[in-house]
């Protein structure tokens, strides 16, 4: 049984760098990469979450190999951001 969940929103635009090789959990290759400024804002609905907000910014990269370019298949990130209550 749910009792709250997350309903959120968010802007990013991924930007190609191009492709280099990394030593990723997924392998050692050569991989395209693109960079992605995320900002999120998300509402609380019920159970102990109810009428809270988050608002949360990050920056991604994120992975592809030939096989499957332009679709992700990996990503990582790290960010900062903050809860509040109405």
């Amino acid at each position: 049984e749910v009792e709250g969940f997350w309903e959120t929103n968010w802007e990013g635009y991924r930007s190609y760098i191009g492709t280099s090789e990394f030593d990723l959990p997924i392998g050692k290759k050569v991989y395209h990469y693109w960079t992605l400024p995320v900002k999120l804002v998300g509402h609380g609905k019920g159970g102990v979450i109810d009428k809270m907000q988050m608002f949360i910014e990050t920056t991604l990269t994120i992975f592809s190999d030939d096989d499957h370019f332009p679709e992700p298949i990996f990503w990582v990130g790290n960010g900062s951001g903050f809860y509040k209550e109405h």
